[in-house]
């Protein structure tokens, strides 16, 4: 361990926890959110949660465009399909992650397409509606009656604020951005007062700040200064993990029965897990965006590039907290390898050059193997097959939606990346597990919970 630095601080420093909301008792399987590593299903894929409290129901939700399988299932514990192995408390620590984080990049998606006029503005829009659903069925499988409707009115009133922010902003219109801010302002009063008549052990002050963050982050992406804008989207999709993470350990502690295993979700182990999960994730989303915008010649396309590269440094910092500064300069050679060949076929696809194209996914595909190397080598337990798998199958969602998004088909290209961003916490699951097993007194359960009534800021 380099300094002398544990990954507990490390991590620590990563994944500082942040107050949000105490609302949610069950989860839906988040539209595609796997939590293992192989038999993955096309439609959907289920995370199977402890049975419900009186008047609550369990469920799992697919979805997709046109041409793209769509279901709603209710879960009946005694005979739905296989769960998964994760302890309750994990399997919804990370599924929150995910949604929320989903749910803060398709926002940041739409407000780039709005403002910069993209291609792309509608189907940004109907994949963040998607997202929105699937939260408002999560807050529904807890209350009844018109508690989800509500949820899912207030919910989609600040997203719909936020756009109209940027389309103002955009055009001009300092009124209507004047209105849209001071109406952003009074649905946060409102929205955390629901929150508190749903939940009165929720901290409303604390909640009030964190949903303050999140809308200051977002309305940040609107600037004209792209690097800053990048920056604002990094710390949203960041603070989306942190508030799913702090969601998790309040309900594990309001309802320790249903979502036992809370030591684990919490312990070391877990803190790599949802590290990798953010960094891997993002390292996806970043992708695609520079895909758009080297497509479209957008003038965020550099920004979208040291985006990447300041991913990969986090990357490279997060290998060498648990191995040393000599692995992590070899994983960020393999990985910028990657990252370089696949711009390298952006170009090549934007310019229309079918050899050129050719030549670059051959050397894309073969930069496969260095990444399969060092994990193999780093990570004994790993089989290098399913790594060589895993790998394999991130490089082919990235080629997917370029593929798809040169063509114009704009609603599936948005597919692609939402089932290429939920392989990324495969991944990032397979490898966390590997390095527990490799380091077991480092990576121990916990006695007791942290606590529940922190906030923290940027990680």
């Amino acid at each position: 361990m380099q300094g002398g630095t544990s990954i507990i601080r490390r991590l620590a420093a990563i994944l500082v926890p942040v107050v949000i909301v105490a609302w949610v008792s069950t989860l839906p399987a988040i539209g595609h959110a796997p939590v293992s590593v192989g038999g993955r299903d096309a439609s959907h894929t289920e995370i199977r949660l402890p049975p419900a409290e009186p008047n609550t129901v369990a469920f799992v939700t697919g979805h997709g465009p046109a041409g793209h399988p769509t279901a709603t299932q209710v879960a009946n514990p005694a005979t739905a399909p296989a769960a998964a192995t994760d302890e309750p408390a994990t399997a919804l620590r990370v599924a929150l992650g995910q949604l929320l984080a989903e749910h803060a990049f398709l926002v940041l998606d739409a407000i780039r397409s709005t403002t910069l006029s993209g291609p792309d503005a509608s189907a940004a829009t109907e994949a963040l509606d998607r997202n929105s659903s699937d939260l408002a069925a999560a807050f529904g499988s807890v209350y009844a009656g018109s508690a989800r409707q509500r949820f899912d009115a207030m919910w989609r009133t600040h997203i719909e604020l936020i756009l109209d922010y940027a389309r103002a902003k955009s055009s001009g219109d300092s009124g209507t951005m004047d209105r849209d801010k001071a109406a952003l302002d009074a649905y946060r009063v409102e929205f955390v007062r629901f929150l508190a008549s749903a939940n009165p052990k929720i901290d409303a002050s604390a909640e009030a700040e964190a949903l303050r963050l999140h809308i200051e982050q977002l309305l940040a992406y609107t600037d004209a200064d792209f690097d800053r804008a990048y920056g604002a989207q990094r710390a949203a999709f960041e603070h989306m993990f942190m508030f799913g993470d702090q969601l998790a350990l309040a309900i594990a502690r309001q309802f320790p029965t249903r979502f036992s295993g809370a030591n684990v979700a919490f312990a070391p182990a877990a803190e790599l897990r949802i590290a990798l999960d953010r960094l891997l994730a993002e390292h996806l989303v970043l992708t695609a965006e520079a895909t758009r915008a080297l497509l479209d010649a957008a003038p965020d396309a550099d920004a979208a590039a040291r985006a990447i590269a300041d991913n990969t440094t986090e990357l490279r910092t997060a290998v060498s907290s648990v191995y040393d500064d000599a692995a992590g300069t070899a994983f960020e050679t393999a990985w910028n390898q990657h990252i370089d060949r696949y711009l390298e076929l952006i170009h090549d696809v934007a310019t229309g050059d079918a050899t050129a194209r050719a030549t670059t996914l051959a050397r894309l595909v073969g930069a496969e193997g260095a990444i399969v190397d060092f994990f193999a080598q780093a990570v004994p337990g790993l089989g290098r097959d399913d790594l060589t798998g895993m790998v394999r199958e991130h490089v082919a969602g990235l080629v997917a939606q370029l593929d798809a998004y040169a063509r114009g088909d704009y609603p599936a290209a948005y597919a692609v990346v939402h089932d290429a961003y939920r392989h990324m916490f495969d991944i990032g699951r397979a490898l966390s597990a590997g390095i527990a097993a490799q380091f077991p007194d480092r990576f121990a359960s916990l006695t007791e919970l942290p606590a529940t009534d922190t906030t923290g800021g940027s990680r």
